[in-house]
């Protein structure tokens, strides 16, 4: 008896992400100011992490928020935030960093 068998495969490709619109640099603002940085990235499956100073940040205490998002919001800003930041954008394929950007202020 012959027994004859098939089998299916598939090939699933994520594309590598890829970050087509950068934060904007420099921004300078009052103390006590709002402020939100934001990129755009193509590519299947996109997961965001915002850094300060080389570290990682976290939505916290009301200072942060979107942390893990296109848009990081920026709340209340004090000589504290005063940085460097960017954004990790990854997926399953690769990831990239954004362009690092200055947030700098003044006291009012």
């Amino acid at each position: 008896m012959t027994v004859i068998q098939f089998c299916r495969f598939y090939i699933c490709v994520v594309r590598s992400p890829v970050i087509v619109k950068q934060p904007r640099d420099e921004l300078f603002v009052e103390e006590g100011s709002y402020v939100e940085f934001y990129v755009k990235a193509k590519g299947a499956e996109l997961y965001f992490q915002w850094y300060k100073d080389r570290e990682e940040i976290f939505d916290d205490d009301g200072i942060f928020e979107g942390t893990d998002t296109p848009e990081l919001h920026i709340h209340n800003v004090t000589l504290a935030e005063v940085g460097l930041y960017a954004v990790e954008v990854y997926n399953d394929a690769d990831e990239v960093f954004s362009d690092i950007v200055s947030l700098l202020t003044r006291k009012q």
